[in-house]
Parts: structure tokens; C-alpha cells; sequence
């Protein structure tokens, strides 16, 4: 076992996304679920197509978030992940559109849309509260296995 278990004991089971991606479909059972997220994800890409400054910050703050996954693993929620990357995709968005807004859209447009496929059809707590980082790759993934044809059989 390693010094860092040892002084930080792992409170999340997930170590690797591919670990965290099974039990990430599990929470997205609904059919309903995982259209919302797709609805909410489609629309995010597509504003930062029409802001592509935003995804250097965007790249940043996310580099930034999955980086310090090791060493958050003894917490019981994601929220140093969380706070790390909206401090620096939020400070850079804002340096480099000018405008808060404008940069806080495609998060409104993805959580927002993502958050009600969740306490309004599966209803559960979305894993984004406890596993952010590994849960916007979740949603990339799982967006991209649904254009592939996979079949979400539960």
C-alpha cells in the first residue's frame, strides 16, 4: 500500500473511469435520463462551436480537475474537483470573452438539462456531485456508445 493510502484513506471506490463508467450507466437507467443528457450535451458542443475561445478554458480547468482525482479520492464529494475547474474556466472564460455570461451558458445548458433528466425521471443524485470529472467523460461516452448503436439494456 502506498504512503498516500495510508495517510488518505479512499472514500471513492472508482480509481479509473473505467471503473466509474459502469456504475455511471447504472445511474442512468431511463430512457428519458439519458436523453435529456444528450439534449443538454448536443447543445453545450454546439455553443462552443459557436465560442471556440471558451475551449481553451474549458480544456484548462478540465486538465486541471482530472490531474488532482488522485488525490481527492479520500473525499466524500467531488467539490475540490468542482471548485478547481470554475475557478479557472470561469476566470479564463471571462478574460477571454469578456463577458461571465457568455461563459456560463453551456454550463447552465449541460447541467441544467442533465440535472432535470435526473430528479424529474431517475430520480436519483447525479454523479456529477461526487464523481464530476469522471461524470462529464461518463456523459461524453455514453452520448458517443448511443451513436454507435450500443444498446442500454438494464
Amino acid at each position: 500500500m502506498s504512503t498516500y493510502r495510508k495517510i488518505f484513506p479512499q472514500k471513492k471506490p472508482y480509481e479509473t473511469f473505467q471503473e466509474f463508467y459502469p456504475y455511471y450507466l447504472n445511474e442512468h437507467k431511463k430512457e428519458a435520463t439519458r436523453q435529456f443528457h444528450y439534449i443538454g450535451t448536443t447543445l453545450s458542443l454546439v455553443y462552443f462551436l459557436t465560442k471556440p475561445i471558451l475551449s481553451i478554458p474549458m480544456l484548462a480547468g478540465g486538465l486541471a480537475a482530472y490531474s488532482i482525482i488522485p488525490f481527492a479520492r479520500h473525499l466524500s464529494t467531488g467539490l475540490v474537483e468542482v471548485i478547481l475547474f470554475l475557478t479557472i474556466y470561469l476566470t479564463g472564460g471571462k478574460l477571454l470573452t469578456n463577458s461571465l455570461i457568455k461563459t456560463c451558458i453551456p454550463l447552465l445548458i449541460g447541467y441544467g438539462f442533465s440535472w432535470v433528466g435526473h430528479f424529474a425521471f431517475e430520480l436519483n443524485k447525479p454523479a456529477s456531485f461526487i464523481y464530476p470529472t469522471y461524470s462529464f467523460f461518463g456523459d461524453v461516452r455514453m452520448m458517443y456508445d448511443a451513436m454507435k448503436g450500443c444498446n442500454f439494456s438494464f
